[in-house]
């Protein structure tokens, strides 16, 4: 029996959940803006990961949202699928990108560097570059 790979599912998972609700999957709508950025953790850059921006409804933004893998420490949402402007709630997942086994598991990013690590941002009506530090002790 094969055994499925932690760190690839939950990205895989997170991937499914954001084109299944819509975030950044739509043609239409309104102007989806490019995201790109670094995302470090103690001053390193995240080998592997994701993250996701998901508009923060309570500060009156409706969405869409995004997200995108992240490689050698960048991440980069495609052309027209990242963010329309506003509040967003970022969740970042990231690993060491060195393969390994646990637990009989095979980890083909690695071990996950932190937990979830979850901020807030407020994003301009246009292309932008935002990077993130995620602290030693995340929140």
């Amino acid at each position: 029996m094969i055994r499925q790979i932690p760190g690839r599912v939950a990205m895989s998972a997170i991937a499914a959940f954001v084109c299944a609700v819509g975030f950044g999957c739509k043609d239409n709508g309104p102007k989806n803006y490019r995201v790109s950025g670094t995302v470090t953790y103690d001053g390193k850059p995240a080998k592997r990961g994701f993250i996701t921006f998901e508009p923060d409804f309570e500060k009156g933004n409706s969405g869409p949202g995004g997200g995108c893998e992240i490689h050698d420490g960048a991440y980069s949402t495609p052309p027209g699928k990242g963010v329309v402007g506003g509040a967003y709630k970022v969740k970042i997942v990231a690993f060491d990108g060195i393969a390994t086994t646990q637990s009989g598991e095979d980890l083909v990013d690695g071990k996950p560097l932190f937990p979830p690590f979850h901020t807030a941002i407020e994003f301009p009506p246009h292309d932008t570059t935002s990077d993130f530090d995620v602290p030693l002790k995340p929140r």
